[in-house]
């Protein structure tokens, strides 16, 4: 194939940081935000156990990528050495030479600014991904009404499985149990005018807008059910 198995979860972990977390924010559609929810729920429960030396590891590897992002992904080009004009010598009159020589200097800086992680890195890096995509969802979902009972679950199901996470990141996962106890004391004190009016959807407004309309089982009355239709049907 055209990646091996180490790129592949490579790109999988990727996904989830992209694809996962850009979907959680922006779907308005329940059904693919409750997929999405047990996607990573099952991913989180597939984790092993991590090595006691995982943390160090993980800190290592964060540093690594943090230097090849200020390094300057994308600057290949700029940095490409320039070809005086594209003119060549008489020994090499179609500047051939140079033209190869601008093709190895570019392989050699993209394969050392090549990542691929090791299996220990994949498991590391995914349990960070996972911890971002959880993040995710109460940082932007949870204002979506209809989410936050999917959200309080997932976050305190993730709470749960603590053991299966750096230490580092266990301070994490302790701040979603804090936050879902802190959400759910809040709605038992009951929601302000302004948060019921707030995070309503258009099919929740549309919906108020039906139930309060007075249609009458009679035809020709009009909409509110003030026969202003009568004159114009006749």
């Amino acid at each position: 194939g055209l990646f091996s198995d180490l790129q592949r979860h490579q790109l999988d972990i990727y996904r989830l940081w992209g694809v996962s977390s850009g979907a959680l924010i922006t779907t308005d559609d329940s059904f693919v935000f409750n997929k999405l929810v047990r996607e990573l729920k099952g991913l989180v429960q597939a984790l092993g156990e991590p090595d006691p030396a995982s943390d160090a590891e993980l800190e290592r590897l964060k540093e690594r990528m943090e230097s090849l992002r200020s390094s300057g992904y994308g600057q290949d080009r700029a940095a490409e050495p320039q070809t005086g004009g594209g003119g060549g010598t008489e020994d090499d009159p179609f500047a051939l030479g140079e033209l190869l020589e601008q093709q190895r200097a570019k392989k050699r800086r993209r394969k050392a600014r090549t990542v691929e992680w090791t299996p220990a890195e994949l498991e590391l890096m995914r349990r960070e991904a996972l911890v971002s995509c959880f993040e995710v969802m109460r940082d932007h979902c949870y204002a979506k009404q209809w989410a936050r009972t999917s959200v309080d679950i997932a976050l305190m199901e993730l709470y749960e499985q603590s053991h299966k996470f750096c230490e580092s990141q266990r301070p994490r996962l302790a701040g979603f149990k804090a936050f879902v106890t802190e959400q759910r004391a809040r709605r038992k004190q009951g929601p302000s005018a302004k948060e019921s009016r707030r995070d309503v959807t258009d099919f929740e407004k549309a919906r108020a807008t039906w139930s309060s309309s007075q249609v009458s089982h009679r035809g020709k009355v009009g909409a509110q059910g003030d026969h202003k239709a009568e004159m114009w049907l006749g």
